[in-house]
């Protein structure tokens, strides 16, 4: 379980870092206002949340899985994943791994899951209900402290590790 677990933490933090280095491009080449930067752009702001989603979902897979709580071999691929723990639903999944996590850093796990259900492979939101949802998500921007709270949701995850 410790090697699995140990994988799954340094996956989970080279996501969030890679999703930093895309999010500070976004920052850096807002300068155009145009039809094919605005497509750079919202593609730069979705890559970075999918790549932030997902790395934190691996940070807390890592947990469970040095606990038993999930098992999974990433040499092979084989896994045993019960229904939260292949939900995408990351403030659940921390919840139920009773560790100390503040409410900004909850909140920016809710908001990922978006980023890890939707933005890397659907046009997204697809109904009214998801509409209403992703305005909320939208009017909270993904910024610079997000990745602040990521790499703190990691260092509380590793912290909770013996290696």
């Amino acid at each position: 379980n410790s090697e699995s677990s140990r994988r799954w933490l340094e996956h989970g933090a080279s996501l969030i870092v890679s999703a930093k280095f895309l999010f500070e491009s976004l920052v850096a080449d807002r300068l155009q206002d145009n039809e094919r930067q605005r497509v750079l752009e919202l593609g730069k702001l979705r890559g970075a949340m999918t790549l932030l989603g997902a790395g934190l979902e691996c940070v807390l897979k890592a947990r469970a899985v040095y606990d038993g709580t999930i098992s999974t071999d990433i040499r092979t691929g084989a896994s045993k994943l019960d229904r939260l723990w292949s939900s995408h639903n990351l403030r659940d999944m921390a919840a139920s791994l009773s560790l100390a996590f503040t409410e900004d850093e909850l909140l920016l796990l809710e908001r990922a899951s978006h980023g890890v259900r939707w933005l890397g492979r659907y046009p997204d939101p697809k109904t009214s209900a998801e509409l209403e949802k992703a305005v909320s998500i939208d009017a909270q921007k993904l910024k610079s402290a997000d990745f602040e709270a990521a790499l703190h949701v990691h260092y509380v995850v590793q912290q909770s590790l013996p290696f």
